[in-house]
């Protein structure tokens, strides 16, 4: 299956979703069911009934090297990308499908996909909003892969690649192309990223064809990447220079109107919007920063919480559909904030779960 950006504006819909941050135009009740990802020794793919003060486990999958999750927009779906460098004795990473139980919260393999030759260790997904298509980033192999999914949610082939290249000509550890974040527009016709390795910030259109691109300053180590749709403000987190960037874009147009600008040091590792408050959280070494965003061009902090550091290590920061409390995911488990709906300031951490190495949380 070829896709033209006509076929990809039809199938992606024009309702906003993200993981990372999304419009919320109704009440929304707490989450039935909590799905987390996991590394390491007892790595796999965790469901829970999440209840406070601790959520209770419903089933545990095994599922090799789970890194990211993502749901898809009528709840029944729950789709994984896997951290692997040879999948059926070739050189690329997979995504699995899992068809949820809307009773028990339970998971039942669908079916898997790999990704493209090359394109290993895949680290980051999003799902367009009308739910029709995935795409995925792989660090190996400097690779964006698009699937397309079907209407029982199940997904095809790869329909469109894209292979980057380049590099930062002055950090001797970015000597590849290296793909990280993938955010579908409000619209769901682009898709913004960053790479780690060539030190930038781009849009692509449907067939994964570049639109526009911005450079960061040399050695950012660009990671993680959030979006508010309705400002169409952008924000980036730098891995190897610990600096939050932003900038702005128009989804429209598929240009970057506003170039990248520094906002502060000392901070790196995943980030999350919330939408209502207009607020930003981004780790920092020793807890998590809060930045607001209400006043046009005038990015403020407004809470430094602190945290033990050996809690630290954070691998998502995700929000339930309620927004009522920022979800933190690392070496220790899940940890859950509350979120003061107004302030968007945060509460002091507890741990709802033990998993280790928790990598993403995702909520039905």
């Amino acid at each position: 299956m070829t896709v033209t950006r006509r076929t990809f504006l039809s199938l992606a819909g024009s309702t906003a979703l993200g993981v990372k941050a999304r419009a919320l135009p109704f009440a929304v009740s707490a989450p039935r069911f909590a799905y987390v990802a996991a590394k390491g020794n007892a790595g796999g793919l965790y469901v829970f009934a999440p209840r406070h003060p601790e959520w209770r486990s419903l089933e545990f999958v095994p599922a090799e090297q789970p890194v990211a999750l993502a749901i898809h927009p009528d709840g029944r779906t729950l789709y994984a990308i896997h951290e692997v460098g040879i999948f059926r004795m070739l050189p690329r990473g997979y995504v699995s499908a899992y068809r949820i139980n809307q009773q028990s919260g339970t998971l039942k393999l669908m079916e898997v996909q790999p990704f493209s030759l090359s394109a290993t260790f895949p680290g980051h997904l999003a799902i367009s909003p009308r739910g029709r298509y995935l795409i995925a980033s792989a660090q190996g192999g400097g690779a964006y892969n698009l699937f397309p999914i079907a209407e029982d949610g199940s997904i095809g082939h790869v329909c469109s690649i894209r292979k980057e290249v380049g590099c930062d000509p002055c950090s001797e550890s970015q000597g590849l192309a290296r793909p990280q974040a993938v955010l579908f527009t409000r619209r769901g016709d682009c898709v913004l990223t960053v790479d780690q390795g060539n030190d930038s910030v781009s849009i692509l259109d449907g067939s994964l064809s570049l639109r526009a691109r911005a450079a960061l300053p040399h050695g950012t180590g660009a990671q993680f990447l959030a979006i508010h749709h309705s400002s169409q403000i952008g924000f980036i987190s730098g891995s190897h220079s610990r600096t939050l960037l932003t900038f702005r874009y128009d989804a429209a147009a598929a240009t970057i109107t506003q170039p990248v600008t520094w906002v502060e040091d000392s901070v790196s590792g995943p980030l999350a919007l919330h939408p209502e408050c207009r607020t930003l959280y981004v780790p920092t070494i020793g807890g998590i920063a809060v930045f607001d965003f209400q006043e046009s061009g005038n990015i403020r902090r407004i809470q430094h919480l602190d945290i033990n550091d050996g809690v630290l290590e954070p691998q998502s920061l995700q929000f339930d559909p309620s927004f009522d409390a920022l979800f933190m995911s690392g070496s220790k488990g899940v940890f859950r904030i509350a979120t003061n709906g107004v302030s968007g300031r945060l509460a002091t951490p507890e741990l709802v779960s033990s998993v280790p190495h928790a990598q993403s949380v995702v909520f039905i």
